[in-house]
């Protein structure tokens, strides 16, 4: 999961219903959900020790899904002790902060997680964005190279942790190369030493599109990823990548991930496409894309959860809005789709996906297939049924019919 500003509440005043949506997730899969809080928002904070206030807005931007320009004091860290099941990711502004302003941050925000529930630091957010879309290689890992080592130092206990950074943090879209994961090790990053794993953003699509056509279309989901993201895993699986003290490749994970890309330039408005981002549809695609994306090899899924967007989890707390009044705190499509994952993934510690290709028929076109191996021996299979329709239409419901074969002595 990755969280940008939602509420957790904290200790004094925690938020239960976010709690138990997390602790139904980690109920299913015997394992503590990672949460990486950043993005936009956090890479442009601003930390201000003196400040009483938990988070200060810039003038306007109260409704904004991604306000640039926030002021955080101590309170606003107190939010990690609210959910103490969880690891967290946390993303230490880079852009615009100097490499003391960054240790500072980093040091409250990992003395506030505690060095257990510390699961890696990012340093920074999208850099190929950074100086009006120029940002070289070079450069990113020249930063990455002198902030992490300054917060490694700087950070009491991070060093018995090392390698805890996830580099890259490479936007959705961004031209691979040059930031695939092959460009940016050779140019450096990989002889640092301190990379925990990798992080890619996704979005499958941008507001205003049909939900037949982008979400609802498996060939859509399984090329696009594939595409973008085989060259950087086939490279990390390979004899010349760089790996971890264990031995084992570093993971590649996409650490944002949403269904639909806001396109309000302005941010103003709080733009939301309900009928693309918070239908069945969309908890539909957020199982196929799940599934899919493991059984390619990404290692881990944060899928995004912001202020007020429709394509969220669920909306933790009463939020005022612009156009649509006061949002009340609600279970959002999406997690449906969340829940339906981590029962397929289970609680085993050797579980392996894979995808099971489907006729090239009509029928096949409109569905996928997965199934899961818990220790090498086959546990589940995941049939999605991606027919598009909608009640009330004049056309019949379509009917799709699945016949699975399984091996002798497989009996529910």
């Amino acid at each position: 999961m990755r969280a940008g500003l939602i509420s957790i509440g904290n200790t004094s005043h925690p938020n239960t219903f976010s709690a138990q949506l997390i602790s139904n997730i980690q109920n299913k899969t015997g394992a503590p959900v990672q949460i990486r809080v950043g993005g936009t928002s956090l890479d442009n904070a601003k930390y201000i020790p003196s400040q009483t206030e938990a988070i200060v807005y810039p003038s306007g931007q109260q409704f904004f899904n991604v306000p640039i320009g926030i002021t955080l004091g101590p309170e606003w860290f107190n939010s990690f002790s609210a959910l103490p099941a969880v690891k967290w990711i946390l993303d230490v502004p880079l852009e615009f902060s100097s490499v003391d302003a960054s240790v500072q941050f980093a040091q409250a925000g990992v003395q506030a997680i505690t060095i257990a529930n510390l699961q890696a630091i990012e340093i920074g957010n999208e850099p190929n964005f950074y100086n009006d879309n120029t940002e070289t290689i070079a450069n990113y890992v020249s930063a990455f190279q002198n902030y992490s080592a300054a917060i490694t130092s700087s950070v009491p206990g991070l060093s018995s942790l090392d390698p805890i950074y996830q580099g890259a943090t490479v936007a959705s879209g961004a031209p691979l190369p040059p930031w695939d994961a092959s460009t940016l090790f050779t140019s450096g990053l990989g002889s640092l030493k301190n990379i925990k794993s990798v992080s890619y953003h996704y979005y499958q699509t941008t507001y205003g599109h049909n939900i037949s056509t982008t979400l609802l279309n498996h060939t859509l989901t399984t090329t696009t990823l594939r595409d973008a993201f085989q060259p950087s895993l086939s490279y990390l699986s390979s004899g010349s990548s760089p790996k971890l003290p264990s031995g084992s490749p570093i993971p590649f994970v996409l650490g944002e991930v949403g269904s639909s890309l806001n396109t309000d330039a302005s941010n103003s408005t709080q733009l939301n496409d309900f009928p693309l981002e918070s239908v069945l549809g969309a908890a539909i695609w957020t199982v196929d894309f799940l599934l899919y994306a493991l059984s390619i090899g990404v290692g881990r899924v944060s899928m995004q959860q912001i202020r007020g967007a429709a394509y969220d989890g669920w909306q933790p707390a009463p939020l005022p809005t612009q156009n649509y009044g006061t949002e009340q705190p609600a279970v959002l499509p999406p997690y449906y789709g969340y829940l339906f994952a981590a029962d397929f993934i289970g609680p085993a510690s050797d579980v392996r996906v894979e995808y099971l290709p489907l006729p090239a028929s009509p029928a096949g076109a409109n569905a996928s297939a997965y199934a899961a191996y818990d220790a090498g021996a086959l546990a589940r299979v995941a049939v999605l049924n991606t027919q598009f329709w909608i009640p009330g239409s004049g056309v019949a419901r379509p009917v799709l019919k699945v016949s699975v074969a399984v091996p002798s002595g497989v009996g529910s």
